[in-house]
């Protein structure tokens, strides 16, 4: 009977669940084991539904939504394979606190050092061969900050992660819509809930969020909207004030497309959301919030694409050090890696999630 590594679904929504099974699958396949994890789970709603339970059809699981390039056990496989057998839960920390590296001798490289940036080193043990079901820790991390391996081995580890996207009929009706939108730029505007670690969010104000995307993008473009928060609010004032044409997307998708949006295997708030990334990843270009996974899993698509798209946001959220200019962290110091460069004021953990970075690409 084959091994398996047992990973928990995250608390989170979206895409924090979309980077859990990332990290997920990738330790599987490092570590050559069955991969057990909730994807038939509902993955519920966010913080400021654009569309009711009651409108929305069968709820989505992310194996509705998400192509997975290996297998993944259901709830009832994973109970009956795991029936009188041990278990052992790992003694890491959550992931977004640690780096995995390989072989086991580079943790004493400097190199690894830099990458960890502050998080405990981890490795895989050999010894792991005699444990039936190994369990996880929170996974909830960006793929590229926490799998520090070497060139080969992590070129391959990414492609197959690469892999973890949109089931076709999403990514065609995407498609269908950014071709009927007609060029455009497009923004991500989170407002109804203040993350842990961003501790200037407050401060941030509506005309913060139109200077920077009136320095990035042309008056004269459509702007595409993605946000939770009412088109109706007031935060968006400066930014009608400036723009010629502002679409909000849930209100287009739920307004003249909805339809096809309904036709759709499933139509609820996570597919709209998941719609809605792949739409926002086909701008000309785009700005972000930072602190949103939302925001980075459309980086990390538009960085995959275009090698020199860049990682833009709406305002600085953090302030310190680190130096802000038209949406985009520019680096203060030296070093090998992104995160080593920009002087963001964070702790280590926090890193691995608040934002996707540019070694996704590598």
């Amino acid at each position: 009977m084959s091994s398996i590594l047992r990973a928990p679904a995250d608390v989170g929504y979206l895409s924090n669940k979309r980077m859990a099974l990332e990290i997920a699958i990738g330790l599987a396949h490092l570590t050559n084991r069955q991969l057990s994890l909730p994807v038939d789970e509902p993955i519920g709603w966010g913080p400021r539904p654009a569309r009711e339970p009651e409108s929305s059809g069968t709820p989505s699981s992310l194996r509705d939504l998400f192509e997975l390039p290996i297998p993944v056990m259901s709830e009832d496989e994973f109970a009956a394979a795991t029936a009188g057998r041990p278990r052992r839960r790992l003694d890491w920390p959550e992931l977004a606190a640690a780096v995995l590296v390989d072989p086991p001798d580079a943790a004493q490289d400097p190199d690894v050092g830099a990458f960890a940036n502050g998080r405990r080193v981890i490795t895989l043990d050999p010894a792991w061969v005699a444990d039936p079901v190994l369990e996880l820790p929170r996974t909830l991390a960006y793929y590229s900050h926490f799998f520090c391996l070497r060139a080969g081995p992590r070129r391959a580890l990414f492609d197959l992660l690469e892999a973890v996207q949109p089931r076709p009929p999403y990514r065609e009706f995407a498609r269908a819509l950014a071709e009927e939108l007609g060029p455009y730029n497009a923004t991500h505007i989170r407002r109804t809930d203040l993350l842990v670690g961003v501790r200037d969010y407050r401060r941030v104000t509506p005309w913060m969020l139109r200077d920077t995307l009136a320095e990035v993008f042309a008056a004269d473009v459509p702007l595409i909207v993605c946000t939770e928060a009412d088109p109706a609010s007031d935060v968006f004032v400066p930014l009608r004030a400036h723009f010629s044409e502002i679409v909000f997307l849930n209100d287009y998708v739920l307004g003249s497309a909805s339809d096809r949006f309904d036709a759709l295997p499933r139509h609820d708030d996570p597919a709209l959301a998941m719609v809605s990334q792949e739409v926002a990843a086909r701008a000309q270009g785009f700005v972000g919030t930072l602190s949103s996974t939302f925001t980075g899993i459309i980086q990390r698509r538009r960085r995959l694409g275009d090698q020199s798209a860049p990682f833009l946001f709406t305002a600085d959220f953090l302030g310190g050090d680190s130096r802000f200019e038209a949406g985009e962290y520019q680096p203060v110091r030296d070093g090998p890696y992104t995160w080593n460069r920009l002087g963001l004021p964070l702790d280590p953990p926090t890193f691995s999630w608040i934002r996707e970075w540019p070694e996704v690409a590598r």
